[in-house]
């Protein structure tokens, strides 16, 4: 794929990555990000060689496209080239649905848009500005792949062809002069009714493109060149908003939309519908607020010497300009039902595009626990039971990052991997209190596609944040979902524990209320247990028990036990006092007698068996008998289960 990426890219054809199995680009924002950079091409498809290629038609690459769709395609083809003539022999793809592509260079002076079957009749579609096509040698999600049949470059459209695609643009509705009466006390309101989208973005440095057909006016944004496209559009459906695709204006979400009222307050207040309330409710007459609409350079409205008349209605016209978008997210009936089921990265561990934790104590082996996971969803392997979803890893090594060379390389020595390149590492922190940089980072990682991103450590990554500050963490995990969303990810955020490590995480409960998953790690013995303390859509309260164990120059997680038989309660409570009253030098029978709740006969029995089993041992002399939990032991209490029947190489003990 790579090859035909950088050869489409010689051709100065603009490629975007395509996600397998589908015909979107594996991408955010690729109108604007489509490439003939063959560095940022190489890294894109290095990080991910299984993606297809697709090529952004329109200007950006000097042609668009005729897209004939299957076999009704064909035959509404085969009416119009009996009424105005063949076309010419040009580059043409078979695509892997059975239809065809065919390119044409773009005309000089004339804007070919997309075209959903409109113009030249059913199954006939036109990708051109804004438009993308999956080129060869991708492979359609049925399992055919996309191949060139004939043609070396796109040749010039027969002008019939044109002639049918031609738009008239029209001029977008002007208002040179606006006179409203003010009816209504709410600012926003008032603002709507007073303005049009020509004023306020035309003030603002918008480009009127053109006027559709259907009445949808296309803009292009401030500091863009028309020929370069539309950025957003007024009246889709006939709905009188805006609806923006660039991410190139300050304040406006690509793909949100707006009306004028809203529109103005993020460009303007940030978002800010107080600030903005505030502004417009002091232009308190119909006169004042027409001489500011009006004015060729208009003034702030704050410069208006009028005083404030709104003080109580901010809250509603703020939820108004949601009402549209909440509603359309409202599921009526057995709705619920038909949403997607969870879907797992590592099954029954960490949900797909969630948010999780792994805490523990420090010197517990968290982070090689959190390479473990990464290594085996690089390579695809099952982690220890548990099927994974194969994909890339950007592990964010906040600190040690120089350890985790040796880490990587004991990773791969004992499993024998030869490569870990979709594993990709960023040595320092993330500031993820910091809205710019969290901005900045999903930004640079979008090309990795990354299934699962780890910021190592939680603490590294949110320098200056109290942690004990609900607030501050709120802002944590607010950028850990913004984080989700925009890459369609896992975050895994590696904490520390209280100084009281049977007490949870460190810090604010609003971290944890938050998790989707919660993993916790505890030393017993030699082994580290990993809980799985917390899970949102599945059962939680499973364990795993490992131990480090040398390899190369490092060391490796091996696990040594999973799933077995519980302890029975009576031995826990046998073995728990020893540990609660044992100050290092054992405990004797009589005290450890005292001490439980178990009968006399019982007591002894456990105890027999407690030695038999190597749970604990005589630290004392055969005369006095003191006795301590061995590691086996340390390990079964802690754990709650009967303790490791194998050796971390898989031999019996």
């Amino acid at each position: 794929m790579l090859d035909a990426a950088l050869d489409y890219a010689t051709r100065g054809w603009a490629v975007v990555p395509i996600k397998p199995g589908e015909k979107r680009p594996a991408i955010d924002k690729w109108t604007e990000r489509a490439t003939t950079d063959p560095d940022l091409i190489s890294a894109w498809w290095r990080s991910h060689p299984t993606h297809g290629v697709g090529i952004a038609t329109g200007p950006i690459s000097g042609f668009f496209v005729l897209d004939v769709d299957g076999a009704e395609g064909a035959e509404t083809l085969r009416r119009l080239e009996a009424a105005h003539g063949e076309l010419p022999h040009t580059y043409t793809v078979a695509t892997g649905s059975g239809g065809a592509h065919y390119y044409f260079a773009c005309p000089p002076g004339l804007e070919i848009r997309n075209d959903a079957s409109k113009r030249l009749g059913p199954k006939l579609d036109i990708r051109g500005d804004g438009g993308q096509v999956v080129a060869p040698p991708t492979v359609h999600p049925n399992g055919t792949a996309y191949r060139w049949t004939h043609g070396d470059d796109p040749v010039d459209p027969p002008a019939w062809l044109l002639e049918l695609l031609r738009d008239i643009p029209a001029e977008p509705d002007r208002a040179p002069t606006t006179t409203i009466d003010v009816v209504t006390d709410r600012p926003g309101d008032r603002f709507n009714q007073a303005t049009t989208w020509a004023q306020l973005l035309e003030a603002d440095g918008w480009t009127h493109h053109h006027t559709d057909r259907s009445g949808e006016q296309h803009w292009t944004r401030p500091g863009k060149d028309r020929r370069e496209g539309t950025s957003a559009t007024v009246g889709y459906q006939g709905l009188d908003v805006l609806h923006v695709f660039t991410s190139g204006v300050a304040g406006l979400d690509p793909e949100g939309t707006y009306n004028r009222f809203a529109y103005y307050t993020a460009t303007r207040h940030a978002g800010d519908y107080t600030a903005a309330s505030r502004e417009l409710g002091n232009a308190q007459d119909a006169d004042a607020l027409n001489a500011w609409l009006n004015s060729p350079q208009r003034a702030p409205l704050t410069d208006l010497d009028t005083p404030q008349t709104i003080t109580d209605v901010v809250e509603k016209i703020a939820a108004a300009s949601l009402v549209d978008t909440i509603t359309a997210k409202f599921l009526h009936g057995d709705a619920i039902e038909q949403l997607p089921p969870v879907e797992w990265l590592i099954d029954g561990v960490l949900e797909q595009r969630s948010v999780a934790n792994l805490y523990g104590p420090s010197g517990h082996g968290k982070s090689f626990i959190a390479l473990d996971m990464a290594a085996s969803i690089v390579t695809g392997r099952t982690w220890h039971g548990h099927p994974t979803d194969h994909g890339t890893v950007l592990y964010v090594a906040a600190e040690g990052a120089s350890g985790q060379g040796p880490r990587r390389r004991a990773w791969m020595h004992h499993y024998g991997a030869t490569r870990l390149d979709q594993l990709v590492w960023y040595p320092e922190a993330i500031n993820l209190t910091s809205p710019l940089e969290v901005e900045a980072f999903t930004e640079a990682a979008t090309p990795l596609d990354p299934s699962l991103v780890i910021f190592d450590t939680q603490a590294r990554c949110s320098v200056g944040a109290e942690e004990n500050s609900a607030k501050d963490m709120g802002l944590i995990v607010a950028a850990c979902d913004q984080i989700v969303a925009r890459l369609g990810c896992t975050v895994l955020l590696i904490h520390h524990s209280g100084k009281d490590s049977g007490a949870g995480m460190r810090g604010s409960t609003a971290v944890l209320g938050a998790m989707n998953t919660v993993l916790a790690l505890a030393r017993a013995g030699e082994h580290i247990v990993l809980t799985v303390e917390k899970q949102k859509n599945a059962d939680d309260g499973a364990k795993h028990s490992f131990q480090l164990v040398p390899s190369a120059d490092s060391v490796v997680a091996i696990e040594v036990a999973r799933h077995v038989d519980s302890l029975p309660d009576e031995m826990v409570e046998l073995l728990r006092t020893i540990e609660e009253i044992d100050r290092g030098d054992g405990v004797p029978t009589s005290e450890m007698r005292t001490a439980t709740t178990l009968a006399e006969r019982t007591f002894y029995r456990l105890l027999k068996k407690a030695l038999t089993d190597d749970y604990c041992h005589n630290v004392g002399s055969e005369k006095r008998k003191r006795y301590a939990l061995t590691n086996k032991g340390e390990t079964a209490l802690a754990w709650g289960v009967l303790p490791p029947t194998a050796n971390p190489d898989g031999s019996k003990p």
